[in-house]
């Protein structure tokens, strides 16, 4: 996955610990725009855009994650699995 200046059009970043056949399946920015929320088939990974390497992986669910969201203050990440089941996280206290 590489990140992309919508201002400038350079390449700010390639998300690293991710093999070549890793499945991304949904990507959101966190409201702080430093960190970049995505969700594989059963995880959820947590990057920092500053250096493109992963800060933080969230389990969970039983099976493939469909989406992702944090919340607005940025202290919650909200994911939704085949499962037909909600997971959220806190990311203060995991």
């Amino acid at each position: 996955v590489r990140i992309w200046s919508l201002e400038t059009g350079q390449q700010i970043c390639q998300l690293g610990g991710l093999d070549v056949d890793s499945t991304v399946i949904h990507v959101c920015v966190m409201p702080d725009g430093k960190h970049i929320v995505c969700c594989l088939p059963m995880l959820v990974r947590i990057w920092s855009l500053e250096d493109g390497l992963p800060i933080r992986q969230l389990n969970g669910p039983s099976e493939w994650i469909r989406c992702v969201a944090v919340t607005a203050d940025g202290k919650h990440v909200v994911a939704g699995s085949n499962d037909k089941s909600v997971w959220i996280w806190s990311l203060e206290t995991g």
